[in-house]
């Protein structure tokens, strides 16, 4: 240490009280690091919301139930994919008001991408059950946690327009 410096050399004031240290870099690498990662691991799931849950039997006979519906559903997107790992998302209640989502991987990628351009048909299905399955993109807690905060500004963005009277039409 160089004379008259107690704790080391003088630094700039930066007025951050909390100063980054190599350790704290480190764990916000690790972080983006591990958010990369997870990303990469759901790249191809996709997760279906409002698929009938079959009520009672063996582990066996819900997955075969799942992915039966799964495959009407996809027929009526006429999408021909390989699903693998149909998974209920949550712990299953007896009062639940809507069925849990079920989480499916496809073969690629890019079936992904064609089946969520397809399923906005859905609502146009001929049988009454399809019409309200819809699918989502399986997202990390940060992406979900974007993906609310851009439905929250649209919503503001929407009252606003509507407070003023104006007619503009605002979507994602």
């Amino acid at each position: 240490r160089a004379p008259g410096f107690q704790n080391g050399p003088p630094t700039k004031d930066t007025g951050d009280d909390q100063q980054k240290t190599p350790r704290t870099e480190e764990v916000g690498m690790e972080k983006q690091l591990q958010e990369l990662e997870d990303r990469e691991r759901r790249k191809s799931n996709l997760v279906v919301f409002n698929i009938p849950e079959l009520g009672r039997g063996t582990v066996d006979d819900m997955r075969q139930h799942d992915v039966e519906e799964l495959k009407t559903i996809l027929r009526e997107l006429n999408v021909e994919t390989v699903l693998t790992n149909p998974v209920r998302l949550g712990p299953k209640k007896e009062d639940m008001k809507y069925p849990r989502p079920l989480r499916i991987t496809v073969e690629k990628e890019t079936v992904k991408w064609h089946i969520l351009k397809e399923a906005k048909n859905l609502k146009n299905a001929g049988e009454e059950k399809v019409r309200t399955v819809f699918f989502k993109r399986d997202m990390t807690l940060l992406e979900r946690q974007a993906d609310m905060d851009l439905l929250k500004a649209l919503r503001e963005k929407r009252e606003e327009e509507e407070l003023k009277g104006g007619t503009a039409k605002f979507k994602i």
